[in-house]
Parts: structure tokens; sequence; C-alpha cells
């Protein structure tokens, strides 16, 4: 089967930086191990998280069977700069279509960005191949939803061909794929396509396997840095510190437990908009310790060796709809969860006993204030039993490349 893969906002194989893998490298490998296929891969020469170009000269680049498609970039998530960004990658994705010769059996489009999924859709649907759109948010309406009420009205306006061009896209797509039950029936209401079939992949990841030697360099660079005593409780975050996450309650509850429970510490991984906050509270207390971006083979090895892990997502509507890959790491590694997210998060919390949801600061201090290892102990084996019975990764992923040979199937015959 011959595979076409469009993803952004993800790392790629070709980024030599260790990064986790996504969906497309999940989607690809998984393709590969099984044999028998072929995949390409097509992306955005903008590297989202790290905000800079992967190369200087994409037009002439293909490696790993990979193609990117340039774009001027951007520096927020959020914001008209990203709209530009990605308006010119669909015109230029338009452009690169037309000369690339390889020929999809499916193609599987992460979605958004919009005008590249747009493209994609109306290109492939006239040549009869079928169509997997993953979607991953609620674009365009995540952009209305940061303004006030005041401003909905007129956004709306404005953004209107981007609620076009994502119904259509919706709608053109054989199948809509997405990371849970609700985003899948938010998409279908949203596009008017009630009949449309869909499919649920979480957000699951593949365990790193780490060399002896590996293991060896990472727990002696875990030894350096000094921060995991045997009687201390250690809470961590690893990932971009985004404004998705609320750190002021956490820094909050810090302050506070540093007198009660200075066995607790807070140890935070990454790089993002609000590392400078960060960092301005961890020279105020020596229980927030903040920490630069590390790859992925140190990032479960930091996770092993932690009690408890942060969630602590802004509660909106698309991560309430959702169970986020951070979450699904956790519980892929046994990390019990202290989590401000309501919604579905919140009710798998509650529901298999695999951590904490606060709605305030002063919950979570009451919640850390009595806790003990015991406590964590219960929640880690509930944790990697909900990770083996929901999200283990090669039983998705198997089951899903089944779901496209059907598609491929089913075109074939008609």
């Amino acid at each position: 089967m011959k595979v076409l893969i469009f993803q952004t906002g993800e790392p790629l194989s070709i980024d030599y930086n260790n990064s986790k893998p996504m969906r497309a490298m999940n989607l690809k490998n998984s393709l590969l191990k099984m044999g028998q296929n072929e995949v390409l891969t097509i992306s955005s020469n903008f590297f989202h998280q790290k905000k800079i170009h992967r190369v200087q000269n994409c037009e002439e680049f293909y490696q790993d069977k990979t193609i990117l498609i340039n774009s001027p970039g951007y520096k927020k998530n959020i914001g008209i700069g990203r709209i530009v960004d990605h308006c010119i990658l669909g015109i230029n994705l338009k452009r690169k279509l037309k000369k690339i010769t390889f020929q999809p059996d499916v193609v599987f489009i992460g979605y958004p960005p919009i005008f590249s999924s747009y493209v994609l859709t109306n290109f492939f649907k006239k040549k009869n191949i079928p169509i997997v759109i993953d979607i991953k948010d609620q674009w365009p309406i995540i952009f209305t939803n940061v303004f006030g009420n005041s401003f909905r009205p007129i956004l709306r306006i404005a953004l209107s061909p981007l609620y076009f061009l994502s119904k259509k896209t919706f709608s053109n797509a054989d199948l809509i794929c997405s990371i849970s039950k609700e985003f899948c029936e938010w998409a279908k209401n949203y596009a008017n396509i009630p009949e449309k079939d869909s499919y649920i992949l979480p957000l699951t990841s593949k365990e790193n396997t780490l060399s002896k030697e590996q293991d060896s360099i990472i727990t002696s660079w875990l030894d350096t840095l000094g921060i995991f005593q045997e009687n201390s409780i250690n809470i961590v975050f690893l990932g971009s510190f985004s404004r998705s996450f609320d750190f002021k309650v956490i820094a909050e509850v810090a302050f506070e437990l540093i007198k009660i429970r200075p066995d607790i510490n807070f140890l935070f991984f990454g790089d993002g908009e609000q590392k400078n906050f960060l960092t301005e509270i961890s020279k105020k207390l020596n229980n927030f310790k903040v920490f630069d971006w590390i790859d992925a083979d140190k990032v479960d090895m930091v996770l092993k060796k932690s009690d408890l892990a942060l969630a602590p997502y802004q509660s909106s509507d698309d991560f309430m709809m959702s169970i986020p890959n951070k979450v699904i790491d956790y519980l892929r590694l046994s990390i019990p969860i202290l989590s401000s997210l309501h919604g579905e998060v919140e009710k798998l919390i509650s529901k298999e006993k695999v951590g904490f949801t606060y709605c305030s600061a002063e919950e979570l201090i009451d919640f850390l204030t009595h806790i003990k290892k015991n406590n964590i102990k219960n929640m880690f084996n509930n944790s990697r039993d909900l990770y083996d019975k929901e999200f283990d990764f090669d039983r998705n992923y198997i089951k899903f490349i089944k779901v496209l040979e059907d598609i491929v199937a089913r075109k074939n015959k008609v």
C-alpha cells in the first residue's frame, strides 16, 4: 500500500534532535514495520516546535522520502502571522503537488493547517484517491475563542473564508479521524456531515528502548543534576512552556508547600513563552527548578524517576474534548497525573484513579499536603493497567492500518 502523509506542527524523521515521534512519524514507522508499504511524507519546512526553518533550500531537499514545503514561519501559535504562514504554505503546496510523481493509494492529512488540508483534499478527490483527514484542533474556531465575546462576531466574519474551506475539507474526506469520540462528533456537526464515517486513533506513543550505553550516559547526566533524592517527592513537567498551561497556580502551590512539605519538588524541563516567568520563580524557591529542553530518551528517564507529573492545561474546548498526548505519555510510564483539565481527562482520572484533578491552588495544596508514597504507588499501578488496556501503541496502529487497507479496498471495488 502506498501512503502519502501530510503533517505539519510535528517533528519529522529528518530532524536530528531525537524528537519524540508524533502522529506522522508513528504512522510512517508502523506502516514500514509491517512491510510491503511505501510512504511519502510532505511537511512544512518551518519547524513548529522550535520556530525555525529546517533547511535553507527545501526546493532541492528530498531525504528519507520526505518533501518540505516553504513558508515564512511565525512566532506565536495563535495570531495573524500563523494564518499568513499557512496561506503561503498552501499556495506553495499546490504548486509542488503538480510536480510529484508519487501516486498514493490513500492520503492521510493532518488538520490543521486549513489551507493545505483543503488543497490536498481537493487535489486527490479529483483523482478519486481515498482521503483520511486527521483532526487535532478546532480550527478556525480556536482563533475566535481567544478573544472576548464582543469581538467574536467580527472575527467570525473576517475568518469566514477559513470556515468555508475547513467545512469543505471535512466534507471531501472519506474518513474523519481524530483523537477522541468528542472530536469526531464535533467535526461532523461543524461541517454538517452526520453520516460521515469516523475513527478514533488515540495520541499514543511508542515506548523508547535504550541500550546499556545510552542508559548509563543518561543516568550519569541525571546524577550530575542531583535532583532526585530518595526521600523526596518529585513532581515533573516536560514540554513546551506555552500559554496553553497555567503555571501561575503551580507557582502559588510551590510557595505554600515549601513551608509545610519541603520534601516536595517541582521540576520543569522545556522551553517556550513562559520560561522567563518560571525561571524567575525558581530564583525565589529552592523547591522549584527549571531546566532546558531535553530529548526523548532523557524525557522517559526523567519521568521514570519522578513520582507525579503535571498537566496544568487551560480548560479550553479543544483540550477538554481530547486526551492530550502528554497525558498518555504519563500513563505509558505509569506516572500519576496532576491535572487542571476538565472534560475527558477529568473523567478518565476519576474513573481509573490515575491521579488528581484540581480546580484551584487551594485544592492542589490540600491534596499534596497529605500525599504519601503509598498513595502514589496505587495510582502508579492503575496508570500502567489503563495504558495497556486503552492506549497500547502497537495495537492501536495495527488496527488503524487495517482501516486504511479497507478504505483502499472499498475504493478499488467502485
